[in-house]
């Protein structure tokens, strides 16, 4: 099992963003805008099973973040990619989703 994780994962790169073409996302005082939080809550459902941070924190950073678009890129990006990968492979267990998890966000640090 964990050699068809091992496979399908290294078929799934994940891209490189480039910082430059970056917008900084900030509604009225500092807040996210209703999209952008709608975009959270779509990405954090996809990783339900694997991700507990709860929605709150995750808005929180996201308001923190100097670059918050760039970063809810990557995690929609590993949300998409752990989706597929589930979904390709329906008898996974709740350990071999959290290796898939595990596996996308190492690869999303180039690791």
């Amino acid at each position: 099992m964990e050699g068809i994780i091992k496979a399908n994962i290294k078929i799934m790169k994940i891209n490189k963003i480039k910082i430059y073409d970056s917008k900084i996302v900030f509604g009225k005082d500092g807040m996210l805008g209703d999209d952008f939080v709608k975009r959270i809550m779509s990405y954090k459902e996809k990783l339900r099973e694997v991700e507990e941070t709860p929605l709150e924190e995750i808005i929180n950073d996201f308001n923190k973040d100097m670059y918050p678009d760039i970063e809810l890129s990557i995690w929609e990006h590993i949300a998409e990619k752990y989706e597929q990968l589930t979904q390709s492979q329906p008898s996974l267990d709740i350990v071999g989703k959290n290796e898939v998890f595990k596996k996308l966000l190492l690869e999303s640090f180039g690791k």
